[in-house]
């Protein structure tokens, strides 16, 4: 079994270089989620997850006919397995915001 030697701070690989992924970078990540998260609630949407860490921070909502209000979706997937549903995600205010419709 091999060593691994560790650096002391972990990078993230992107198109464009390196990032750190320091507590900086993951305060501002939290921040910008927190601001987004507030005022779709205040909007009456429900958050139903937040994910941190690995670019933009990622939130989930529960589908609400005002989704179209955020733009023309990506549809990144579509499924007929009994149900139909589609998954919709949008770029909002610095983080990716996705939906499904059944």
């Amino acid at each position: 079994m091999n060593a691994t030697t560790r650096k002391s701070k972990q990078t993230l690989r992107y198109d464009m270089g390196e990032r750190d992924m320091s507590q900086s970078y993951m305060i501002q990540s939290l921040q910008k989620a927190t601001h987004v998260v507030n005022r779709l609630q205040r909007e009456g949407y429900t958050v139903e997850k937040v994910l941190l860490g690995e670019g933009r921070p990622k939130i989930k909502i529960s589908w609400h006919p005002r989704c179209r209000e955020f733009g023309e979706p990506a549809v990144v997937s579509k499924g007929n397995n009994g149900s139909h549903y589609e998954k919709a995600m949008v770029e909002f205010e610095g983080c990716q915001l996705s939906w499904t419709v059944r």
